[in-house]
């Protein structure tokens, strides 16, 4: 177990059980599997009434209250470690008596069942705690992790290019409004721009012939920034649909057009992490 990719082992003495944390800091996707002392407790204590079957003490478990990409990420990891072991699994999530019967199911008949369950978690803690999640469209965040799950192999693709790779962060506004994907750009270097909502501009101001420096920074719209640099930025689709930057030096249109951008301030925003923003729309 502790050889699969994102995986370490930890004894957990309270419960006397090795549990198996999958913990892709890459994606921010966290689970766990666990191997108990017994068989002979909670969920599998249930399962003694299917003949034939012989209990196992593994078991997974995937917090609710998580974008639906955590049961993308999290659940062929199950299905493989169920298949390599021979195993069928008892599906505790589910109401209806298809889901209480061991068997084999697919990556997406879990991810499909696990998100029947988050979706009232996850709009029942964001209607009654303010503040403790977000919202974000499915396709955004779904966005979010391919990308950020491909980065390492953007780098590898630019790195003899010299060109940047931005992490993606996620932005809450303080106030009402849903979370925003965001990347940062820094004084026009070469820079892979992925599909944000808004880009972080990074500029410096210069003023009497260069004796007089100010640093400054704040969002741009990334449809924006499009327009504004047009031929200059041009559409990639592997390994993962973004934009690419790679002037070394500015040309003069596109200096003047980063100067006179305005800039949006960041006071109204804060940094959340992915296990704080939900794609179940609210209501």
């Amino acid at each position: 177990m502790a050889k699969l990719p994102h995986v370490a082992a930890d004894a957990d003495e309270y419960a006397g059980s090795t549990v198996y944390s999958y913990e892709n800091r890459s994606t921010g996707v966290q689970c766990s599997f666990w191997l108990s002392g017994s068989a002979e407790s909670g969920q599998e204590t249930r399962a003694r009434e299917f003949r034939g079957l012989q209990l196992t003490p593994l078991g997974f478990t995937l917090d609710y209250i998580r974008p639906s990409f955590f049961a993308a990420e999290a659940m062929p990891v199950v299905v493989q470690v169920a298949e390599e072991l021979g195993l069928l699994i008892y599906d505790g999530q589910r109401q209806d008596s298809k889901g209480r019967k061991p068997r084999r199911y697919s990556a997406v008949e879990l991810r499909q069942s696990w998100e029947q369950s988050n979706a009232p978690a996850a709009r029942g803690v964001r209607d009654h705690t303010r503040g403790y999640v977000s919202y974000c469209p499915r396709e955004r965040l779904d966005y979010y992790w391919q990308y950020m799950a491909h980065r390492q192999a953007l780098e590898n693709l630019y790195a003899e290019r010299e060109v940047a790779v931005p992490d993606i962060v996620l932005l809450r506004p303080t106030k009402a409004g849903s979370a925003i994907l965001v990347c940062t750009w820094s004084n026009t270097m070469p820079t892979v721009l992925p599909e944000v909502d808004y880009v972080l501009l990074q500029r410096e101001i210069r003023r009497l012939g260069g004796l007089i420096r100010r640093d400054e920074e704040g969002l741009v719209h990334l449809g924006e920034l499009r327009e504004m640099l047009g031929e200059h930025l041009r559409p990639e689709q592997e390994p993962v649909p973004h934009l690419l930057y790679e002037e070394p030096q500015p040309s003069p249109d596109v200096a003047e057009a980063v100067l006179a951008v305005p800039l949006i301030e960041l006071e109204g925003y804060e940094f959340t992490e992915a296990a704080k923003v939900v794609d179940v729309p609210p209501g």
